[in-house]
């Protein structure tokens, strides 16, 4: 009996959701390794040649590789985002082989989760960076194509982040959804999108807080009545946010 692609897949995203231990970290590594052991056994298969087509069966797609990205997003690890970056490398250039195998908008949104968790001093700057990518390969003709979670996953970073200027990016990412999601729905903000952003001012030692959460909310309010979304308009945790800053 062989494994097949579907084998590795299926234990991998098993470590991937792991219960097992309060060390996160653990099931990550244990999923990388079991990618690691996929690509080593394609490559030791693929060098016989009455075995390459098997072996061409087993190349990880984005697939696996998003399962081990959310492994190590779930490990909240401050080597999340580096290990996060390294998997992505691998994965664009397994794609100059077969294009099959190109990392999908899932992908690059998984990576920048994981600079979110890590927590890392500078996992917002190397967030951003991944979003700036994904906008040129957008503009390049490539199917990867940022959307409201991408943004979110970025204000994300920024609202952990205890680095002064942090609300103000927070702020300029917001008004950028903002302006080009009343033409553009996949970047529409969304009601995450505003209490994400009133978070990062609310921790914020900036002066006038107080003053740039209330003005966020009444954004907030203007543009759920201007395109009727119902999933934008304020809830409990948006005001209480706007209490707390």
């Amino acid at each position: 009996i062989q494994p097949t692609a579907y084998s590795f897949a299926t234990v991998i995203t098993a470590w991937a959701k792991a219960q097992v231990g309060r060390n996160k970290r653990h099931n990550a590594e244990r999923a990388q390794f079991i990618l690691n052991r996929m690509n080593d056994f394609r490559r030791k298969v693929g060098s016989k040649d009455t075995d390459r087509e098997y072996a061409s069966q087993l190349y990880p797609d984005a697939v696996v590789y998003n399962a081990v990205l959310d492994a190590w997003a779930r490990s909240r690890d401050p080597i999340a985002g580096t290990r996060a970056e390294e998997l992505l490398a691998q994965l664009e250039e397994l794609s100059r082989q077969d294009d099959r195998l190109s990392p999908d908008t899932i992908t690059y949104n998984s990576v920048i989760n994981c600079h979110a968790n890590s927590l890392h001093m500078n996992a917002a700057k190397a967030a951003e960076s991944i979003l700036m990518k994904m906008e040129k390969l957008k503009k390049e003709g490539s199917n990867i194509r940022p959307n409201t979670l991408t943004y979110n996953q970025v204000l994300k970073t920024h609202s952990k982040s205890k680095l002064p200027g942090a609300a103000q990016r927070a702020d300029m990412i917001l008004k950028y959804m903002i302006h080009n999601g009343v033409r553009n729905d996949e970047i529409r903000p969304d009601v995450v999108s505003f209490s994400t952003c009133l978070d990062v001012w609310a921790k914020s030692k900036e002066p006038g807080k107080a003053e740039k959460a209330y003005a966020i909310l009444q954004k907030m309010i203007e543009f759920h009545k201007m395109t009727g979304i119902e999933r934008m308009k304020p809830n409990q945790v948006t005001y209480n946010t706007v209490f707390n800053a």
